[in-house]
């Protein structure tokens, strides 16, 4: 039986909605719907224009968050709080509509109707709520940019920041989830930017435990879809770097956004639906 999570998403497939959530996916909407989508590609522009594109960015030697980085970090992550909010509620009701599902599962399993009057008032109710996806997101993602402008913070900085800030978080279930949050896969975007910034880290780096730590993640990144970096644990100096924020850090984690936050939306040419990679 398929969730009623899918089942909505289904629903609005045949109302004329096309989602498809997901890093790499593409939302087809109305043109009015992706208007923050165009708010956000107007701030990432001029923040490129700025601070630059691919190579803006490479991290310490020893790969420590400076304070004065992670305190603009920080204030980023505030920016985007209240569309988060809004999207939080949103995986509320989706998990609500999960354990539904679940209970009528179990009872077809006995021989017992299900309540089908209470899945399908659900459902209703949560298919009008899936029409304000793509106009949270392109907020979201609006935010975000907007934000980075301010503190003069490139894309890639900012990925880099998220994913060792955010390494416990994303390797986390109980923590991570969400309709927005199922697939953490670093973009594929990403992923060829922070390896090239780790051979740039490296080339100023004498041969050694981290150097060598450097080297196989960029290798790893190149070559598989990855959800964290160093799995094995973040290195004690990036962590020590971490440390005096991290109360504030968690407390900012938009973990209803986690699949999507480190994308970099781009609207097609018709306007009417986005990439996100």
């Amino acid at each position: 039986m398929a969730t009623l999570k899918q089942w909505t998403l289904g629903c609005g497939l045949g109302c004329g909605l096309i989602l498809v959530l997901g890093i790499g996916g593409c939302v087809g909407f109305s043109a009015w719907t992706l208007t923050p989508f165009g708010d956000a590609e107007r701030a990432r522009d001029a923040l490129e224009e700025r601070l630059g594109g691919m190579e803006s960015f490479t991290p310490p030697p020893t790969g420590e968050v400076p304070a004065g980085r992670l305190a603009a970090f920080l204030r980023v992550q505030e920016a985007m709080q209240p569309t988060c909010a809004g999207l939080e509620e949103l995986t509320k009701r989706f998990e609500k509509m999960d354990a539904m599902s679940a209970e009528a599962a179990e009872a077809e399993k006995r021989g017992e109707d299900p309540p089908v009057f209470g899945i399908l008032k659900e459902a209703l109710g949560l298919t009008g709520s899936v029409f304000g996806i793509a106009e949270e997101l392109g907020s979201l993602l609006a935010s975000r940019n907007e934000a980075l402008l301010a503190e003069e913070m490139s894309l890639d900085e900012y990925t880099y920041i998220h994913l060792v800030a955010y390494h416990e978080e994303r390797s986390s279930p109980s923590v991570t989830k969400g309709p927005f949050a199922e697939d953490l896969a670093i973009p594929r975007r990403a992923r060829f930017a922070l390896a090239d910034m780790f051979d740039r880290q490296r080339a100023v780096l004498e041969p050694g435990d981290f150097a060598t730590a450097l080297e196989n993640e960029g290798q790893l990144l190149r070559e598989e879809r990855r959800e964290l970096l160093f799995e094995e644990g973040l290195p004690p100096a990036i962590a020590a770097s971490l440390e005096s924020e991290r109360e504030r850090l968690a407390s900012l984690y938009c973990a209803a956004a986690a699949g999507v936050v480190l994308s970099r939306a781009e609207r097609r040419a018709a306007g009417t639906s986005i990439t996100l990679d």
